[in-house]
């Protein structure tokens, strides 16, 4: 069936092996050869035409009907006569014959003109030598097929490269968490911590891997009292996956881990309790710095420093830096004090920073029956 291609070449197919044709939209109406198998056929008109086979005339000696031996494809230059299994192991005995001369065709009307039927019926006068070669389009399909092929596989790897990639990215828990602890939670330093249902310590929440440095040199009794029965209370609440560390600086020895590492729900309150209050009353001011270089070798997530001492300048640098940027979020809670240094530090942080006045803040904190 005929079909065109385009405004300038003609689809068909040869209807002596089928295969698929394209020629030059000026020969319609003419002659063309497959360059497959080297049929003669002639070349539609219309697009509903069929291409038909041409016969050429018939020969003295030769039935009607009878159809001439086909020409052979012809061989590319240079290439080898193929072997076949009737000449691979032919020996010669005896020299060639030398060609018989053919009669002269007296269907043939001119100089390389011949006469050729159709099985319509049709006749058309061909010069075989000037016979265009169609061109076979299976090198234009077959490349097509693998561009296809090419752009599916690698439209496939690409969504499972993809795939793979948000599987390795994807968050954990405790990313999500931490990242909406930053969005959502707004500090307020005049909030109740024993009103706050989730692990908290002075209404800062404890979520995830948090770290906990308490400091009560300075600290009046009642403030450190109430600052202890306010971790405990935050300590007991249920917590989940949380894990905490608390480090307590302690006069005698620099500082000592309360809680080291465990989660909120195996934490032993009451030693805790203990160890709050045989420290309080001795503490002195013993350097901020080694505790939380301690905490950090827990690889938190957050770090909570909480004080009842206005920095010197030395100290409040040594602990800015000791605390990485990026990877941990510094919270501080300065009672009755203040530095500038330790706020600029949450602040870069992405963390939080109060100032709470005993007098007003802290009492007014009580235990919810």
């Amino acid at each position: 069936m005929a079909s065109r291609a385009s405004a300038k070449t003609i689809d068909l197919n040869c209807p002596g092996c089928g295969a698929l044709l394209q020629l030059d939209r000026g020969f319609a109406g003419g002659v063309c050869r497959c360059s497959t198998c080297g049929t003669l056929m002639t070349v539609p008109k219309l697009r509903n035409e069929k291409a038909e086979e041409l016969v050429r005339a018939e020969r003295p000696g030769e039935q009607p009907g009878q159809r001439p031996d086909r020409p052979a494809r012809p061989e590319a230059p240079g290439q080898r006569p193929r072997k076949t299994s009737m000449t691979r192991n032919a020996r010669p005995t005896s020299a060639p014959r030398a060609p018989e001369p053919v009669a002269d065709e007296p269907s043939e009307t001119g100089a390389g003109e011949q006469v050729y039927r159709t099985a319509s019926g049709r006749e058309v006068k061909v010069d075989a030598a000037r016979v265009p070669m169609a061109e076979s389009k299976r090198k234009a399909i077959r490349a097509a097929t693998v561009a296809v092929f090419v752009a599916v596989v690698g439209g496939v790897l690409a969504l499972c490269g993809l795939a793979a990639y948000m599987l390795v990215t994807q968050p954990t828990a405790e990313e999500i968490a931490a990242a909406t602890y930053v969005e959502t939670f707004s500090y307020d330093d005049r909030a109740n911590p024993y009103a706050i249902e989730a692990p908290n310590l002075l209404g800062l929440p404890l979520s995830n891997r948090v770290a906990l440095v308490l400091d009560p040199a300075e600290m009046s009794g009642e403030a450190w009292e109430t600052t202890s029965n306010a971790l405990i209370d935050g300590l007991s609440r249920e917590a989940g996956a949380v894990r905490a560390s608390v480090y307590l600086l302690d006069p005698e020895g620099g500082y000592r881990p309360v809680v080291d590492r465990e989660a909120l729900g195996s934490v032993d309150v009451d030693g805790v309790r203990e160890a709050l209050r045989e420290v309080g009353d001795e503490a002195t001011g013993v350097s901020l710095e080694p505790a939380v270089a301690r905490a950090l070798e827990y690889e938190p997530e957050v770090l909570i420093v909480v004080t009842g001492r206005s920095l010197r300048t030395a100290e409040a640098s040594a602990v800015a830096s000791a605390v990485p940027e990026g990877g941990v979020r510094f919270d501080a809670l300065l009672i009755d004090a203040d530095s500038f240094d330790l706020e600029d530090l949450a602040r870069r942080t992405g963390g939080h920073y109060a100032t709470l006045d005993p007098a007003y803040d802290l009492e007014a904190w009580l235990p919810v029956e």
